[in-house]
């Protein structure tokens, strides 16, 4: 597993570079920006979408046929994906949160406003990953492209109809709606253990 994940990591800061300087520049970028910018929400997007450009760069150098000739199952080779993803997401999570602090001096909207790029970044994965497992990268593209459109929708419907800079979705999260903040995180966790599981059941039908 440690090798899967150190390959994983290897490609990603040799062969993505273009994810990584498009970080850097909203990195930069994102201190100087509102409260409720949407690159705080397209950050976390990208850094889902870690996972399915790995996988696509497995399939193009035909790693995913030559790793079935080293000592590792179908479980460890899904499993790196998934931790490369939770990995990268959590470590863009973390800097996403220290940029934003001095933005919010309420703390439930601080809270808020980071459970809900944990959130997003959980679901986008959980949905993407199986779907990639199952029918491909070529196939898996179009359904990041319409994941994004979806979640860019919701974002923008949400800010223009809530009176809160956070929106009615984190309003919702919040508590405002007496919806407790910590079941979107629980929600969005677990679907992602469910997904996790369904990606390695569909990859082992898949080689059979």
């Amino acid at each position: 597993m440690k090798g899967l994940l150190l390959k994983d990591f290897t490609l990603l800061f040799k062969v993505c570079k273009s994810f990584l300087i498009i970080m850097v520049v909203f990195f930069v970028i994102i201190p100087f920006s509102d409260s409720y910018s949407f690159l705080n929400y397209y950050l976390i997007i990208l850094s889902a979408m870690i996972p399915f450009t790995l996988i696509a760069y497995d399939e193009k150098e035909k790693w995913d046929v030559y790793v079935k000739t080293l000592p590792v199952t179908n479980s460890d080779y899904v499993s790196a994906k998934y931790l490369t993803g939770i990995i990268s997401n959590a470590v863009v999570l973390v800097i996403l949160v220290l940029l934003r602090s001095a933005f919010y001096s309420n703390t439930n909207d601080f809270i808020a406003y980071a459970s809900f790029l944990l959130i997003i970044g959980t679901v986008f994965m959980s949905i993407n990953l199986p779907i990639v497992f199952k029918f491909g990268s070529a196939k898996g593209r179009i359904v990041n492209f319409v994941l994004i459109a979806v979640i860019c929708v919701f974002i923008l419907l949400a800010a223009k109809f809530s009176t809160s800079s956070l929106g009615l979705v984190l309003n919702v999260i919040s508590g405002k709606y007496n919806v407790p903040l910590y079941l979107g995180v629980i929600g969005a966790l677990l679907l992602l253990a469910v997904s996790w599981l369904t990606s390695i059941a569909v990859y082992n039908k898949k080689e059979k």
